[in-house]
């Protein structure tokens, strides 16, 4: 008697056990599609660091890899009548496409879609932080599939400086990172103008913790510290400082990161 006990609960956890396999393994299939965008799209390093993206996507693998599977694993039963099972399992479903849904909102809406030169900083923006309508006739904003651009803004006149220096105490206009209409495509006279305004080198090493966060970054991106430009970056929740290689000006990471 207790042997057949034996092999009825054996068989009852393997199916639940093969079941829930099942799930985890197509749970982690989608999930793993949606990193992709937000990894290598939406938030390719360091705008995955600048943007913080990572407590939704804990929250999704939370739901999605973990909690799906371990309630198939619960409530699987072969025993019970197909309607109910279905029913069982497609509540299950029915929770993860929800916060699958949840985090594809957020996080597409919250992407960084430009990186702005201005000055001497560089600036991530999205797109709630411009009036898109004012963006010249040559700029757009990233496709779904595009990662964010990088945008100049030609330097501004002292006259210019001092007005928008009075709108922005006045409210009556954003800071001028956010003025879609003086976006630029980051062109080669762009590329020298911010090569000649990147943070000088002794500054970046006039402390012990820089320089030793200096002695990290080329331990891992390698080469000497005059191959990489350095500015400040900005975001709503962020500031640090971020370098781009000076051969491509592509953008490398962030130092101290």
């Amino acid at each position: 008697m207790s042997s057949r006990i034996f092999d009825v609960l054996s068989k009852q956890i393997k199916t639940r056990l093969i079941a829930s396999g099942v799930h985890l393994a197509g749970s982690i299939a989608v999930i793993s599609v949606y990193l992709g965008f937000v990894l290598f799209v939406w938030y390719p390093y360091p705008y995955s660091v600048i943007h913080s993206v990572s407590h939704v996507i804990w929250i999704l693998v939370g739901v999605d890899v973990v909690l799906g599977p371990l309630f198939t694993l619960l409530i699987f039963d072969v025993r019970k009548p197909r309607a109910e099972l279905k029913r069982d399992i497609g509540i299950i479903v029915l929770i993860q496409i929800s916060a699958l849904l949840w985090g594809i909102g957020v996080t597409y809406e919250m992407r960084p879609v430009f990186a702005v030169f201005q000055e001497d900083t560089i600036y991530t923006v999205v797109k709630k932080d411009i009036d898109v309508d004012r963006l010249p006739a040559q700029m757009s904003l990233p496709a779904f599939w595009e990662r964010p651009k990088m945008i100049y803004i030609p330097p501004l006149s002292t006259e210019e400086k001092i007005a928008v220096g009075i709108d922005a105490v006045k409210g009556t206009a954003p800071d001028v990172m956010y003025q879609a209409q003086r976006y630029r495509p980051f062109s080669a006279d762009a590329r020298e103008d911010a090569l000649r305004h990147a943070i000088p080198y002794e500054k970046l090493t006039d402390l012990d913790n820089k320089k030793r966060a200096m002695r990290k970054f080329l331990d891992r991106h390698h080469g000497v510290m005059e191959d990489y430009a350095f500015y400040p970056v900005e975001s709503a929740g962020f500031t640090g400082t971020i370098a781009f290689r000076k051969s491509d000006f592509s953008m490398v990471g962030l130092l101290g990161s």
